[in-house]
């Protein structure tokens, strides 16, 4: 990944892409509003029910469980792909930036996505293990992985070990087990942490994340694994930014790749 020395500052800028595309030429445009693409609803003049008839969901008002959580209501994987391209955005900062920023929001925001990704990477991630292998737990890095993270571990019927980023305002209680990332490009490196007695000998981990582009989180994390001594049995992610010999290194299943965005 590169960007724009001190520019980004947010968990979003973590994505990024030099202004190359011809789409993207203007300075104020995102890629989406420079290819003319204006978000289906808003281009039908489509306004939902519930905010225009006042309605308060059924699910918020009963306490009912939204419908989309049952399983035959996941978009296939042909759907979930479109449904991915179609949401995603870059963001162009201004003239002065040289870089795009990925905006990943509109996955979260849309039902049929939520109700996809987890069984999704579930199955990509599994589809080459023995029964025996399959994951008995997922491991996924503080922040963005703890929206994805844990709808693939309810799609495998397993729970999460989340890999805390190091706070010094935060100290944990009990004991924990830490591993430090390699330099990134601007020669930063960050800590992460599990908790010793959620993770030990004998458990199976997948590690999911929401985006790779260098691995470098997801080696730390296979660190803290085998400290702890669990068995990694690979990777699942939503984008892959990364080279073909860090795919084969982590065992990296995607759903889509950087190129396709």
């Amino acid at each position: 990944m590169s960007s724009v020395p001190g520019r980004f500052t947010g968990e979003e800028s973590r994505h990024t892409r030099p202004v190359t595309d011809a789409a993207a030429a203007h300075p104020h445009r995102s890629r989406a509003a420079a290819a003319g693409n204006v978000p289906r609803a808003a281009a039908a003049g489509n306004v939902p029910r519930a905010a225009a008839a006042g309605n308060v969901p059924r699910a918020a008002a009963a306490g009912n469980v939204p419908r989309l959580a049952a399983a035959g209501d996941a978009p296939d994987p042909v759907e979930l792909r479109r449904l991915l391209l179609d949401t995603f955005v870059w963001h162009d900062p201004g003239p002065a930036s040289s870089h795009l920023v990925s905006d990943l929001s509109g996955w979260w925001r849309h039902p049929r996505i939520l109700a996809g990704i987890g069984p999704a990477l579930a199955d990509l991630a599994s589809a080459d293990l023995a029964d025996a292998d399959r994951p008995s737990t997922v491991m996924t890095p503080q922040v963005t992985g703890l929206l994805v993270g844990p709808l693939v571990a309810t799609a495998l019927g397993v729970g999460v070990v989340p890999a805390y980023k190091e706070d010094p305002q935060r100290a944990f209680a009990d004991a924990t087990t830490w591993a430090t990332t390699a330099p990134d490009y601007r020669g930063r490196t960050l800590r992460l942490g599990v908790r010793d007695r959620h993770l030990g000998p004998g458990d199976r981990v997948l590690l999911v994340d929401d985006w790779v582009t260098s691995g470098a989180q997801l080696r730390a994390m296979a660190q803290l694994a085998a400290a702890r001594g669990a068995v990694v049995v690979g990777s699942a992610v939503i984008v892959a930014d990364c080279p073909p010999p860090v795919v084969d290194e982590l065992r990296i299943r995607s759903l889509i790749h950087s190129k396709d965005l």
